[in-house]
């Protein structure tokens, strides 16, 4: 049992982190480059934050349901003892972290580059957007079973909050978290976990 539970770590946390923290950090890296971090005011900080970290959650969470979809390693993933939702959330609960500590150490490289900004009132905001951005592909993915849409339609929702499509309803950084935005993660990752659990039995 208790080498299972090491197999579960192991190999999940592989699929949640290991191969997700490459791109991320490459995305970070190249924000200072595309955007520019130097002195920025809240405002533009909440920007910086929405339009360009936010796009972090596209790596970190489409991927998630990559594995069980290629069917290449079902033995590894499928462990009787843990049923497939439970590994999900398992690494849903990964994925989080990771968000939430590359963000933090984002944020902390945007103060010492001269911002200013409410560092945990938009490190909230910001893992909101991530989630979400991330979220819209990750349940494009578990209801077509296929990883690439997923990548697609986050994609496109990344791109209708850059146009301002939606009229700033999803400004979440500078406008702050709003009922509405919540319920709309929570039915996401709901539907996500619902998914999954039907797609073992």
């Amino acid at each position: 049992m208790q080498s299972n539970y090491y197999v579960l770590a192991k190999e999940n946390f592989k699929i949640a982190v290991i191969k997700t923290i490459f791109p991320t950090f490459i995305i970070l890296v190249l924000i200072p480059f595309v955007f520019g971090t130097s002195n920025l005011n809240s405002t533009k900080a909440a920007e910086c934050l929405e339009k360009m970290v936010g796009l972090i959650g596209i790596p970190i969470f489409v991927p998630i349901l990559k594995p069980e979809q290629n069917s290449a390693i079902h033995e590894v993933i499928f462990i009787k003892e843990f049923p497939y939702r439970v590994i999900v959330i398992f690494r849903l609960i990964m994925a989080t972290i990771l968000t939430v500590l590359s963000i933090y150490f984002f944020e902390l490289y945007m103060l010492n580059d001269g911002c200013i900004f409410p560092i945990y009132k938009y490190l909230y905001r910001a893992i909101m957007v991530t989630m979400m951005i991330g979220g819209c592909g990750l349940c494009a993915s578990a209801i077509t079973g296929s990883t690439l849409a997923g990548y697609l339609i986050a994609f496109v929702y990344y791109f209708i909050l850059q146009w301002n499509i939606l009229g700033g309803v999803m400004s979440i950084v500078a406008k702050g978290v709003s009922v509405l935005h919540l319920i709309i993660l929570f039915v996401l990752y709901f539907v996500i976990v619902l998914i999954c659990g039907k797609s073992c039995n």
